[in-house]
């Protein structure tokens, strides 16, 4: 009896310490948890700041990235923001015939799962409007849910009542096979009739024609710039009285020129070369006896006279001034003031220019002092009759 009695005992102390070393462990456990749990909120804290940091400094990156203008596949940067979305429509049109129209043509920027249609086409500057999207709480939930932390602003033209077609920027190239091998849909190349023509290519094949006005070119003005001073005003009175010499002969006979620039003495040269002359032809051989020291001596210009016929440039003229310089030729020689006309040669593309370009021209004047004796005292209707 006793030693059952002890045996209990015994279990019953065995049991009591058992839940003792329960307790403990739950004891302990719960003490775990206890520190556990603000170690926990820090790191899901932390990072949720580095998220968020990481979200702030990709709207900073956004907000320097330029809008883009995406109309079919075009897309280009738009680098002045400060322009309308119709300043926009105005510089676009020479390219995109459709957007001609500004009643028409709607806007509308797509920025990350935003897209914000423009009421104010005129009035809404397009750098403002990416602003308002950037510190709009949708675009900020949105980029923050989204894969692309850098997505682009673009700002896109619909033309209502047309199809969009295929509208790109253009590439000027050099031939059509650089054009058809361009990934660019609209190409602009020269041909060897000297016209411009323009490449569009789409899905319904290659469209070539021939364009005039580009305007990403630059205007250009033909003409000539002398590097050279003018030719002295003395020395063509001295040609010209050379011409005048073999005009008044009993057969009035056409003689010419050449006008050389000494590099060396920094002046002008006059050469007659040896010539075969008529009253309507002159023949120079291309063979002349003391021929000039090319790197000293640049050949100018030719000038001929035409004796008692108007100055103009003959078809021989044309076939034989090829060269790249300057021509001048002298007609009516009989006259007081004889006609004169000059042109350059590019090539044997030929323009005329102004005399008084390459040559000097004296004009006479007169004491100022004379013009306080005349006093008009009638006015003139616009043929110049008097009334």
């Amino acid at each position: 009896m006793e030693s059952l009695a002890n045996t209990e005992v015994q279990v019953a102390k065995t049991d009591g310490n058992a839940i003792d070393i329960a307790d403990c462990q739950d004891a302990a456990l719960h003490q775990a948890s206890s520190k556990k749990t603000p170690t926990l909120n820090m790191m899901v804290s932390l990072a949720d700041q580095t998220e968020a940091a990481a979200a702030q400094q990709d709207t900073r990156t956004l907000m320097e990235l330029p809008p883009v203008f995406k109309y079919g596949s075009c897309e280009e940067d738009i680098f002045d923001g400060d322009m309308t979305f119709e300043q926009l429509r105005a510089e676009k049109e020479p390219d995109f015939l459709e957007l001609e129209d500004s009643k028409r043509v709607s806007w509308t920027v797509q920025y990350g799962r935003v897209t914000k249609p423009i009421s104010s086409p005129a009035k809404q500057k397009i750098a403002q409007v990416k602003e308002e999207i950037e510190l709009s709480k949708e675009f900020l939930e949105g980029l923050k849910k989204a894969k692309d932390k850098r997505p682009r602003c673009f700002v896109k033209p619909t033309v209502a009542g047309k199809s969009k077609g295929i509208a790109a920027y253009k590439a000027i190239l050099l031939s059509p096979e650089d054009a058809a091998q361009s990934p660019k849909p609209i190409c602009l190349f020269p041909a060897r009739d000297g016209q411009m023509y323009e490449m569009r290519k789409n899905k319904l094949g290659v469209f070539v024609t021939p364009t005039n006005h580009i305007h990403e070119l630059s205007e250009v003005r033909a003409g000539f710039q002398p590097a050279l001073p003018r030719i002295p005003h003395e020395l063509f009175k001295r040609i010209l009285a050379f011409f005048r010499y073999y005009t008044e002969q009993e057969h009035p006979l056409e003689v010419m020129v050449q006008i050389y620039w000494d590099s060396l003495k920094k002046r002008f040269l006059v050469v007659v070369p040896y010539q075969h002359v008529s009253g309507v032809e002159i023949r120079v051989p291309e063979e002349q006896p003391g021929q000039l020291d090319e790197e000293r001596f640049y050949y100018y210009a030719d000038v001929h006279s035409h004796n008692i016929m108007p100055a103009f440039f003959s078809e021989q003229d044309n076939r034989d001034e090829l060269a790249t310089r300057l021509y001048i030729v002298v007609g009516r020689l009989q006259r007081p003031s004889p006609e004169i006309r000059a042109r350059i040669s590019n090539g044997g593309k030929f323009m005329e220019i102004p005399l008084k370009d390459v040559v000097e021209v004296s004009l006479a004047e007169f004491p100022e002092y004379w013009t306080a004796s005349v006093a008009p005292s009638f006015t003139a209707n616009r043929k110049g009759n008097a009334l």
